[in-house]
């Protein structure tokens, strides 16, 4: 019985050591379409505080403007709900947004790209600091006792 439980957590990390292989903090992907996605975030991250994050993208050196971007924010270890932010175009080729998070710890950008025909999904990993919030706390930034946005628009 116990070389089950160490086959399965030996699998466990190796799957998350190829998850982790497969993602770029503030970095970039090219998909197979030739869309390239760059995903950038302060170099501090804390839980309860608003964050800007921004997302560039191109496709042959070039923006692409008027696409569809979706990002949606989700911790490593546990479940919070629906958090993240619709991208709003500032200039040509990059996308913005905020979102607050409910605690520390490892997550993942699932930045969600659909321009014209052609839509693409790329994840990135990065960490946030601080603590995990209480509900008073988590309900000033806007998100629910999971650490779920309250009204998520995207």
């Amino acid at each position: 019985m116990n070389w089950k439980k160490g086959f399965i957590v030996l699998f466990l990390l190796l799957f998350t050591m190829g998850l982790t292989a497969c993602t770029g903090e503030n970095g970039d992907q090219t998909a197979k379409d030739g869309i390239q996605i760059e995903f950038n975030h302060p170099n501090q991250v804390s839980s309860g505080k608003m964050t800007e994050y921004s997302v560039k993208i191109t496709k042959d050196n070039q923006p692409i403007e008027n696409a569809e971007v979706v990002v949606s924010l989700e911790m490593v270890q546990m479940d919070h709900g629906k958090n993240g932010f619709l991208g709003k175009m500032t200039e040509p080729g990059v996308y913005k947004g905020e979102a607050a998070l409910p605690m520390n710890g490892e997550w993942y950008a699932y930045v969600r790209v659909k321009a014209g025909e052609v839509e693409t999904t790329k994840s990135f990993t990065f960490e946030a600091d601080g603590h995990m919030l209480n509900t008073d706390e988590l309900e000033k930034i806007g998100l629910d006792k999971s650490g779920a946005k309250i009204d998520p628009n995207f």
